[in-house]
C-alpha cells in the first residue's frame, strides 16, 4: 500500500541520494581494494546489487560492455592505412583485426618493361613468393591479382606479428628479385607508396572486394577492356564503384 509507505520523496532529493550512493561506492571500493577485500556495494550504473570492480562504481558486466563499445567504435573509425592518402602525414600504427579480411595493395611506379610484374619471369616469382611467405607466417589469401604495376590481395592473418612479417618479407623479396639489386648496387625505391591496407567487413563489403580484384585480374589478362573508374579504387582508400 502506497499510503503505508509514507509520502513520496521529491525527485531532486532522490537524485541527490543516487549521487551520494555512487560516491560512497567509489570510496568504499577504493578502501576495499587497498585492504584486499572485494566490495559489496551495488553498481552505480545499472543499480543492481552486483559487487563493483575495486576502485570503480560499476560492476564487471557494465565495465565489459563499456570496453566492447570502445573497441567496436575504434574499429569503425580507423580501417585504412598507407597508400597515396598517407603522403606527408605522420606514420601511425596500422589497423589490424585477425577476425576480418584485409585488402592489401602494393603499388610500384617503376614496374614497367623488364621490371613489369606481369612479365613471365616476374609473374612466376611474385606468385611463388606470395604463396611461400603466406604459408610461413600464417596468412590465408582469399584472392589475388598481379597487375602490371601493382598487386592486390584479399587476405586474413592469424596475428599482427605474422601479418607484419609477411608484408615486410614479401614486399622486400619481390623488389629484390625483380630489380636484381645487391650490396653496393642500389637501384632506388621500387614501391611507390607505403603499403595500403583496409579492414573489410564480412558480407557485402567482402563480396565487392573479391569482385573488384577479379575485375583487375581479367583486365590484366585482356579478358575484358579496362574500365575507367568514376571514383578512386579501394587502393586509394575508398570502396570500388
Amino acid at each position: 500500500d502506497r499510503c503505508a509507505q509514507g509520502p513520496r520523496r521529491p525527485r531532486g532529493l532522490r537524485a541527490q541520494e543516487r549521487r551520494l550512493r555512487s560516491f560512497l561506492a567509489v570510496a568504499i571500493g577504493v578502501a576495499s581494494d587497498r585492504s584486499g577485500r572485494s566490495s559489496t556495494v551495488g553498481c552505480g550504473q545499472c543499480h543492481s546489487q552486483r559487487p563493483c570492480v575495486g576502485g570503480r562504481s560499476a560492476c564487471q558486466a557494465c565495465m565489459q560492455s563499456r570496453q566492447m563499445k570502445f573497441r567496436i567504435g575504434e574499429l569503425k573509425t580507423v580501417k585504412t592505412h598507407g597508400g597515396e592518402s598517407a603522403r606527408g602525414k605522420r606514420k601511425g600504427p596500422r589497423p589490424f583485426c585477425r577476425k576480418r579480411a584485409i585488402h592489401l595493395v602494393l603499388r610500384s611506379h617503376r614496374a614497367g618493361g623488364r621490371w613489369s610484374l606481369r612479365a613471365p619471369r616476374n609473374f612466376e616469382i611474385v606468385n611463388h613468393l606470395l604463396t611461400r611467405y603466406a604459408r610461413r607466417f600464417g596468412v590465408n589469401i582469399y584472392k589475388k591479382a598481379v597487375v602490371f604495376n601493382h598487386i592486390q590481395l584479399a587476405l586474413r592473418a592469424s596475428s599482427r606479428r605474422g601479418f607484419q612479417n609477411f608484408l615486410r618479407a614479401a614486399s622486400g623479396r619481390i623488389a629484390y628479385e625483380i630489380t636484381g639489386c645487391s650490396k653496393g648496387k642500389s637501384t632506388g625505391r621500387f614501391w611507390q607508396y607505403l603499403a595500403f591496407t583496409r579492414i573489410t567487413e564480412w558480407g557485402r563489403d567482402f563480396k565487392r572486394l573479391l569482385g573488384y580484384i577479379t575485375m583487375n585480374e581479367r583486365e590484366a589478362t585482356g579478358a575484358i577492356l579496362y574500365q575507367t573508374r568514376k571514383r578512386r579504387a579501394p587502393a586509394e582508400g575508398q570502396r570500388p564503384p
